[in-house]
């Protein structure tokens, strides 16, 4: 497998995790519009022990 197989195996499942309302709330939050602090993050909404689990 090769690394960019296995990064996007990785996003896919975080986002399986993910949360929709919540990474609204967390872009929000953390500005990530236009010419707002994250401008361009994304946000999936996982919470830290749901993605170390």
């Amino acid at each position: 497998m090769t690394m960019t197989a296995l990064a996007d195996e990785l996003v896919d499942w975080l986002r399986t995790l993910g949360n929709d309302a919540d990474s609204q709330a967390n872009a929000r939050y953390l500005q990530a519009f236009p010419g707002g602090y994250a401008e361009g993050d994304v946000f999936v909404g996982v919470h830290v022990p749901d993605a170390r689990a």
